[in-house]
């Protein structure tokens, strides 16, 4: 299931970028080139790390790491868009990605410590 959510999302983004022009559309068309993209983005990176979490690391409980899995693959994910965002708009610094990257870091990091506090007791 996830490998055909992973070919309709990049198919529908091959289909944003052939049939719609940005710059006939304004910003109605960057933000759906940049959603299309996004989820393309997120499919392929929810795919590959169930592939290295599930597949070859065998990690369980599955359910846990599906939790893991999603929220590596949307941060991920919305870290390029943004990344492509500030290059757009001409301030994709060395410093501006750095700082974003470690705001991407301290989310996932409060994450991680957040669900590790409530795991005890999901699984009592």
């Amino acid at each position: 299931m996830i490998i055909a959510a992973c070919l309709v999302s990049w198919f529908l983004w091959s289909l944003v970028f052939i049939f719609i022009a940005p710059q006939e559309l304004g910003a109605f068309g960057v933000i759906l080139f940049l959603i299309a993209l996004d989820g393309a983005f997120f499919t392929s990176f929810l795919l590959f790390f169930y592939y290295i979490r599930i597949k070859l690391l065998n990690l369980t409980p599955i359910f846990r790491q599906f939790h893991i899995i999603f929220r590596e693959s949307f941060l991920l994910s919305s870290f390029l868009i943004i990344v492509f965002i500030l290059a757009h708009f001409k301030i994709d610094s060395v410093l501006n990605i750095l700082l974003l990257l470690a705001l991407i870091l301290i989310i996932d990091i409060f994450c991680i410590i957040n669900y590790d506090k409530k795991r005890p007791q999901k699984i009592k």
